[in-house]
């Protein structure tokens, strides 16, 4: 058996393998079901048969009822999440075997699309479009990655030093499925849609553009607390409608600024789930050990600053984020 028949025949068994696992953990979904249901029916009744007699007996009944169903719920979701994932770890490994087999009903779509023109080489050389080398290859988790690729494998001047580096790279990466897999994994998880980081590099140089005074979120708190603090002592008699004018003032102060800072603040709201999926990814990849020696490691040293990683980076970005969509409370 060559290694092309030892991999197909792995992965055929590591599919069925998780296809069994998936029909147990449904089989033990649909017990917890029915559990959840008993549960919640046994403690309905008990609570009412005992309130009839003792108020206080029946309250306990409630209160211990909804913690057993609240315990239930919960393991029964965990069960439902671990379903999830070893779902897509199986299709994961389906795609894996179309692959091997080039079946193209089972490789997904390229995520960034890149169709070649009728008299073009791209075209002649199937490089890119639906069934096409870029599709084979394709297992990117983002509309970059997926480009990135496209552009690598059909370049007519290449750099001769990038290939040779990108293939070692490859080649340490080739024993790592365990790894590639879970990076993929984690990516579908908490992504369904493939991932974007342009959108965020388009924001960030809109806001570098973008001048937003020092004294704006401050002197909104000042207001704000001032307007609450004065509100409370009006409705205790305290003072008098002060308050109002406050209200007035800052109604004042935010229509002042409210052109030069919405679409940044607009924006950012729709880009803090991005920013966190990419943190989640930047940190399993900081975390993992490659060998130090190893072009891998030397691609990633683009992740690291010298006190902080690209991860701390991207918290910085997920707190600069949060602090500005406070705009969004209808307090602010």
């Amino acid at each position: 058996m060559n290694s092309y028949e030892s991999r197909l025949n792995h992965l055929l068994n590591l599919s069925a393998k998780i296809n069994e696992r998936i029909d147990y953990l449904l089989l033990k979904s649909n017990k917890y079901s029915f559990r959840r249901l008993w549960i919640f029916l046994a403690g309905l009744i008990l609570t009412i048969i005992l309130l009839n007699f003792n108020s206080a007996a029946g309250l306990i009944a409630a209160v211990i009822s909804l913690i057993i169903f609240a315990v239930t719920v919960h393991f029964h979701n965990r069960l439902l999440q671990s379903v999830r994932k070893f779902s897509f770890f199986k299709k994961l490994q389906d795609e894996n075997i179309a692959r091997m087999k080039v079946d193209w009903s089972g490789i997904p779509e390229n995520i960034n699309i890149i169709l070649p023109e009728e008299s073009s080489t791209f075209k002649d050389l199937d490089l890119t479009g639906s069934k096409s080398l870029h599709r084979l290859l394709d297992t990117s988790v983002s509309m970059e990655g997926s480009g990135k690729l496209a552009k690598h494998i059909s370049q007519f001047s290449p750099d001769v030093k990038l290939i040779n580096r990108n293939q070692k790279i490859v080649k340490e990466l080739s024993v790592k499925k365990r790894f590639r897999d879970k990076l993929i994994l984690k990516a579908r998880l908490i992504s369904l849609k493939p991932l974007s980081g342009s959108d965020i590099l388009k924001w960030i140089k809109k806001t570098e553009h973008t001048t937003v005074p020092d004294f704006l979120i401050p002197v909104s708190f000042i207001f704000i607390f001032t307007f609450i603090t004065l509100f409370i002592l009006y409705s205790l008699g305290i003072t008098g409608n002060i308050w109002f004018a406050v209200f007035l003032m800052y109604l004042i102060f935010y229509g002042k600024y409210q052109k030069q800072v919405s679409s940044v603040f607009e924006e950012s709201a729709l880009l803090s789930d991005q920013v966190r999926k990419f943190s989640v990814l930047i940190q399993m990849i900081e975390k993992y050990k490659f060998d130090d020696n190893g072009k891998t490691s030397e691609f990633l040293e683009i992740f690291k600053a010298e006190n902080e990683g690209a991860s701390d980076e991207v918290k910085k970005l997920e707190r600069l984020i949060a602090f500005v969509r406070l705009r969004e409370n209808p307090v602010y």
